[in-house]
């Protein structure tokens, strides 16, 4: 906002039927007005997440409170539980699916991070009369539901990625940096195959990784 610039010089996307849509420079936002073009071009924009390699860390308390102009976990994954709260009966793409459990967002998040963190289990609980949730998390049933704070930062550097991913459509962008930290190497491999299907379902995934095991 202060010393940097972006300069737009022009743009080419394909649009759901197949047909190359593009904007070229120069031109102004006021005389788009609301044409169709650079609706699209925005939504195209919004449809992208970035998940930087810096994430959030464990939090005992989330907003649950969205803007219009929040469309995803954010850049540090500091809205994952705001989106999984909002869209947690979305349907995940079917061929993303646990088949064994409930299609829902929330429940397929959770059947995929018990491949790497057997028995877990998320619970979602809204703070009445505020605008606020806490997130308990389970690995071990004999414990019961752990604040974040007491437990590995894995889980909580791995959730936005599952939240993020599973509630992508066809066509939407991800990029991510760094999905290994805090994995050993067999959760690095696994994530990678995750990915792998995640870009086979048709959402274009861009990661950057140090991990051979990612690769």
């Amino acid at each position: 906002k202060q010393a940097t610039s972006l300069s737009f010089l022009n743009g080419r996307w394909r649009d759901k039927n197949g047909s190359i849509l593009g904007l070229d420079a120069p031109f102004y936002r006021k005389e788009m007005g609301n044409s169709e073009q650079w609706i699209l071009f925005l939504n195209g924009l919004r449809s992208l997440t970035y998940l930087s390699a810096d994430r959030s860390g464990p939090k005992e308390v989330h907003s649950t409170e969205g803007t219009p102009q929040y469309f995803n976990v954010g850049t540090r994954g500091e809205r994952t539980v705001w989106y999984l709260y909002k869209n947690q009966d979305y349907e995940v793409i079917e061929s993303l699916r646990k088949q064994e459990e409930s299609p829902r967002l929330i429940r397929q998040v959770e059947a995929w991070m018990r491949g790497f963190f057997p028995g877990f289990q998320l619970e979602l609980l809204p703070i009445k009369r505020t605008n606020l949730a806490t997130l308990g998390l389970l690995t071990d049933s004999s414990t019961g539901y752990l604040r974040p704070q007491n437990i590995g930062f894995g889980l909580s550097y791995t959730l936005p990625i599952f939240v993020a991913c599973l509630g992508a459509k066809r066509g939407d962008v991800v990029l991510i940096e760094n999905p290994e930290a805090h994995l050993h190497p067999s959760g690095q491999s696994q994530m990678g195959e995750f990915l792998a299907q995640v870009a086979k379902a048709g959402i274009q995934v861009i990661v950057e990784t140090h991990s051979d095991h990612v690769l």
